[in-house]
């Protein structure tokens, strides 16, 4: 058995008759070992049972198969993703950008993130992992933390590459819809963009206080988020509260947040004028005052519920919908 390196650093097999054989997928491999345990209990069981020296991986034909299989390969691009997704300043889940997106097709370039890390000195080229000493030790699990910062070291390579930083900065300072996954419910992200692009193009949506009590089906962020007219009147406000009864238990300040942000007002534009230091903090007043009306009103609209937890890593839900890779 011998390793010969290239561009994807494929593991050659010299079998008893003198022929090589490639094997295919496995410049993968080095960032397998990589992988932390949060996802490695998400992939399929042949993948995640594969043996942790990597000596014992090329001496049986159904390891080889399992990592020459093509979801030995997707599993792969979803996991490095996955990890690279922070490296490259995103925030929030992958599933809300579509395939076409290019923070979606620069986190799976697999193949440059793999390179990246090798260059780095973060993980072992094959030549390494399959000779003396490593093949022969047990390769240790690492955190979640640190599978991160492995991955991140390959950021200023991959970057670097076809100049995909300056793509980067491009698709986030001017986004279309097709970077967003249309087929996914409650894509907040696709929300924000179609409100900032097709009526203020600012950073944060106005809303009207009337539809927080009208409307149930919704988070409590995506209530804050709806759309107001233009139009509203302070009596028309008021009147969605009930009849000013839960409008007159508010303080002055209270009132004016709520009356601005029905005319409109983004949230930046409102904390200036009532002189709040940031955005954020009127924000948290208008979760408390709608916190405050659910206790008045007895109706349950979301202020008051924790937002569910999701797990580290779902394969399923990584890939769900997701035609362009």
């Amino acid at each position: 058995m011998e390793a010969e390196g290239s561009h994807l650093d494929l593991v050659s097999i010299r079998s008893k008759d003198g022929s090589t054989h490639l094997v295919k997928n496995s410049w993968a491999l080095p960032a397998f070992y990589c992988l932390p345990m949060d996802i490695l209990m998400n992939m399929q069981t042949p993948i995640r049972t594969l043996p942790r020296r990597p000596c014992e991986l090329l001496l049986h034909p159904e390891y080889i198969e399992i990592i020459e299989s093509d979801i030995f390969l997707e599993h792969m691009s979803d996991a490095i993703a996955y990890l690279a997704w922070p490296a490259l300043g995103m925030k929030g889940w992958m599933e809300y950008y579509s395939g076409y997106s290019p923070q979606w097709r620069i986190a799976h370039a697999t193949d440059q993130w793999v390179l990246g890390m090798q260059q780095a000195g973060a993980i072992p080229v094959n030549r390494q992992l399959f000779f003396r000493p490593l093949c022969f030790c047990e390769m240790p699990i690492p955190t979640l933390k640190e599978a991160f910062a492995m991955v991140a070291t390959a950021a200023p390579y991959v970057l670097g590459h076809d100049n995909q930083g300056l793509v980067l900065e491009t698709a986030k300072a001017f986004p279309c819809e097709e970077d967003f996954d249309l087929e996914k419910s409650h894509n907040r992200r696709l929300k924000n963009f179609r409100r900032a692009w097709y009526h203020w193009r600012s950073r944060h949506a106005t809303f009207n206080y009337g539809s927080i009590v009208q409307n149930t089906n919704f988070s409590h962020y995506d209530q804050l988020m709806s759309l107001s007219t233009e139009d509203d009147t302070e009596e028309e406000v008021v009147a969605s509260l009930h009849g000013k009864a839960f409008y007159n238990t508010l303080s002055p300040l209270d009132q004016k947040i709520i009356y601005l942000r029905g005319k409109g007002w983004t949230l930046e534009q409102i904390a200036e004028q009532v002189g709040f230091a940031t955005h954020s903090a009127v924000l948290k007043r208008i979760r408390r005052i709608g916190k405050a009306y659910e206790l008045w009103s007895g109706e349950d609209l979301g202020f008051h519920r924790k937002p569910e937890k999701r797990p580290y890593f779902d394969y399923d839900v990584i890939r769900r919908q997701k035609h362009v890779v």
